[in-house]
């Protein structure tokens, strides 16, 4: 996923330089048809083996809301998690607005999207290198700190190559983040209920997301740079508190000193 973000922005910024708008959004239509075609192809047309399940979709929502907010570890983390992922979706649309204003060029621009996902490469991958990948709180309270930190700075520091760097920390915070969550809900919900939590989790970000959308949107409060610099200040003192719950819980100084073994099966 990374390495499609981080070619795609860039790649998109010089076709747009080169061909224009109207060409270059009429042949990614055409790459959506092309995607559907192999999809069709290659998946199995055999007999439908899903699990059925005897519980209405609103009883499996709710119960995979109980099971997160009774986790001791999931339900300190729970409002970080809201807060950067509203955070990052309202510099995910004022940020277009403000770095188109500082860059140079729609190519240049491109690039320094690709920047952040330069950076998710090597956070993500930390998730695989034994004890780091195991401190699974640590990932998810720095990367939260890393993204909030670099948001803040670009909003702080409108130079397009300070930005650059800032968004390969924010993005190696990302990818960190990202991992961290997703060992946090393995370990810590057994595993019959990992689909149920993992749909109520997806609930919560796209509810984040269109707030944040909206919010971000210049003009609708606040302009783009103060947008932004409200988004970073947000995530940072987010992550400040849930640390703080998780260090008075006691929680923080034993998963980070030893994690324990999973609850549930290990997940592919």
């Amino acid at each position: 996923m990374s390495l499609s973000t981080l070619a795609g922005p860039g790649l998109g910024g010089a076709l747009y330089t080169a061909s224009g708008n109207a060409w270059l959004l009429g042949f990614n239509a055409v790459t959506f048809i092309v995607v559907s075609l192999v999809i069709w192809g290659v998946v199995s047309g055999g007999k439908d083996q899903r699990m059925s399940v005897n519980a209405s979709p609103f009883t499996g929502a709710l119960d995979g809301l109980k099971v997160m907010w009774q986790s001791p570890v999931i339900r300190p983390l729970l409002p970080i998690l809201a807060a950067v992922i509203f955070a990052t979706s309202i510099e995910g649309v004022a940020g277009v607005f403000y770095l188109r204003d500082i860059t140079s060029s729609d190519t240049l621009y491109g690039f320094l999207l690709s920047a952040w996902a330069l950076g998710s490469l090597p956070g993500s991958l930390i998730g695989a290198w034994g004890r780091v990948g195991r401190q699974h709180l640590v990932m998810v309270m720095g990367g939260a700190a890393l993204m909030g930190s670099a948001l803040l700075i670009e909003g702080l520091v409108p130079v397009a190559l300070v930005i650059a760097i800032v968004f390969v920390a924010g993005g190696f915070g990302n990818g960190a983040h990202n991992v961290g969550v997703r060992n946090v809900i393995h370990h810590h919900i057994p595993a019959d209920m990992h689909g149920r939590a993992w749909a109520y989790f997806r609930v919560l970000v796209n509810t984040c997301v269109a707030l944040g959308f909206l919010l971000g949107t210049p003009g609708i409060v606040l302009d783009a740079r103060t947008a932004i610099l409200s988004s970073g200040t947000l995530a940072l003192l987010a992550t400040v508190y849930a640390a703080w719950n998780l260090w008075k819980a006691g929680l923080l100084r034993r998963y980070t000193a030893h994690v324990p073994e999973h609850q549930g099966a290990p997940q592919g």
